[in-house]
């Protein structure tokens, strides 16, 4: 039988709409419904049980009936609140516009300008898309909540304290993009793991041993630096 054909079976497996067409089919030679579902199921499972190998029953669940069968949707990230526009993000855009929010997206921007969340204690993750080049001083300085930080692969700059006072932030990773951090902008955070995705060597301020059990990074000591 053709591979495509053994794919058309077993996505019928455990398909009622299936059985239940083909048993008004082959109803006379079965005493019910159940019965015929049953003697499908166990043709389908010997047969497929035989193809296992070649990966053709490696998720069942791809190629069942869309009416018995709907998959759990991937979630959709949710953002309280999305900054968008273009230039600095200033600390007086912020202000005026953040409320409550707790989860926020920045979008358009190609800085995010000094203090610009200083204090905003209620924010919880930042994601920054990647038409940010630099972070600015004391950017995100006394966000006592925040836990999650995406810096994207665009920005070049991290200035000096810019997560000075983040207690909650304890890991980090700092894209092949960036080519200089300004001293102390990890300072009094919560920081215990960074995840350097480039050579480290060409990242201002940092010095290196060759296996260091921990670094002080940019102000804060006892940081666990990974290589991915």
């Amino acid at each position: 039988m053709r591979t495509d054909s053994f794919k058309t079976i077993w996505q019928f497996h455990n398909c009622i709409c299936f059985t239940n067409n083909i048993f008004e089919v082959f109803k006379p030679f079965y005493t019910s419904n159940a019965d015929f579902f049953n003697i499908l199921n166990n043709i389908i499972y010997y047969i497929m049980a035989g193809k296992s190998r070649s990966g053709l029953a490696n998720d069942r669940r791809a190629y069942r009936c869309g009416r018995c069968y709907t998959p759990t949707p991937t979630p959709t990230p949710t953002y309280d609140y999305t900054f968008t526009g273009n230039g600095v993000l200033t600390q007086s855009i912020v202000d005026e516009n953040i409320g409550t929010a707790q989860n926020i997206f920045i979008v358009g921007y190609t800085s995010i300008g000094n203090s610009a969340f200083f204090g905003k204690t209620q924010i919880i993750s930042v994601i920054i898309g990647n038409s940010v080049t630099s972070i600015s001083s004391f950017a995100f300085a006394g966000c006592t909540s925040l836990t999650s930080i995406t810096i994207p692969n665009s920005v070049i700059t991290i200035a000096g304290q810019v997560f000075n006072g983040c207690t909650a932030l304890t890991s980090i990773t700092i894209p092949n993009s960036v080519t200089v951090i300004s001293g102390n902008a990890f300072i009094n955070s919560g920081l215990t793991n960074v995840t350097i995705a480039t050579n480290p060597q060409i990242i201002s301020g940092i010095t290196f041993t060759p296996s260091p059990p921990t670094v002080t990074f940019f102000g804060k000591a006892g940081v666990t630096i990974v290589y991915p």
